[in-house]
């Protein structure tokens, strides 16, 4: 398990300690040691990022919580999921299927991307701007606190699931005309989807989540996660291919058109790679 990496791969390992507990009890033991010790701690998922920030720089406690992957618990009658920050994302997809559910983002990186993750970044991804941001889903956490009780705190409604029955009900009876108006947008939208070539789009998203392995496999790689305004998404790109001219083996961009993410990777030689860094 390469825990001194992420995503773009460009960052030397840590020699530090690497903990994977697997209950919010461990958990808390860990931080009430560390705290007691003032010893320094880095919280880590499924290092898919592009920032570094899941990595240590020095000789930082890894708590890595890909073991912390038991509890699953999903109301099919409220759409209400309870599970643990280690599970996969993709394969909390899979088992939504089942209930003709899914999650309301999806990553590229959903095939090693933790939901712990998922939720400390408030991934965006390509399901955005139908079903929101991330945490406007969060109906409760449980968090530990790296104070000296390594406290749990219960962060969230107890009724949860009790309330979330309720919601269709009151919907029914309070929206009437606004929500009988969704739904027939909705339907209509189906429709279009309808008449697409599934293998289309199969095709087409898969060519989107290659992106990162494609890239990679180009050269040397520089990579940035940044947020623009949408007209302003493709300027990036523009004024860093003027900036690093044919130092650059390539300079593209890709991300999230619905929140103005802009994945910008620059690539270059192994021989101008130090030349590129500088630049």
């Amino acid at each position: 398990m390469m825990c001194g990496w992420d995503a773009p791969g460009y960052r030397p390992p840590s020699r530090g300690c690497v903990l994977q507990p697997s209950t919010s009890k461990e958990v808390s033991a860990i931080l009430r040691h560390c705290h007691d010790r003032r010893i320094a701690v880095v919280p880590q998922a499924g290092n898919t990022g592009l920032v570094g920030a899941s990595i240590p720089v020095h000789d930082e406690v890894v708590l890595s919580v890909r073991k912390m992957d038991k509890h699953f618990k999903f109301d099919d009658h409220t759409g209400v999921l309870s599970c643990d920050a280690g599970h996969i994302l993709e394969e909390l997809e899979n088992k939504l299927a089942k209930w003709n559910y899914m999650m309301p983002f999806d990553l590229g990186a959903k095939g090693s991307c933790l939901i712990g993750g998922n939720l400390a970044t408030c991934a965006g991804g390509i399901r955005l701007l139908r079903y929101g941001s991330l945490h406007a889903h969060v109906l409760g956490l449980t968090v530990v606190c790296p104070d000296s009780k390594g406290s749990i705190l219960e962060l969230g409604s107890a009724n949860t699931s009790n309330d979330c029955r309720k919601i269709p009900r009151i919907a029914k009876e309070k929206l009437g005309e606004i929500l009988s108006s969704f739904e027939m947008m909705d339907r209509g939208t189906m429709g279009v989807l309808k008449a697409q070539s599934h293998e289309e789009a199969r095709l087409m998203w898969r060519l989107r989540e290659s992106a990162t392995i494609a890239l990679t496999m180009d050269g040397q790689g520089k990579r940035h996660d940044v947020s623009l305004p949408l007209d302003h998404f493709y300027r990036l790109t523009e004024e860093v291919q003027k900036r690093v001219g044919n130092v650059a083996k390539r300079v593209v961009t890709y991300g999230h058109m619905g929140d103005g993410n802009s994945h910008l990777n620059l690539t270059s030689t192994k021989e101008k790679a130090e030349e590129l860094y500088q630049v």
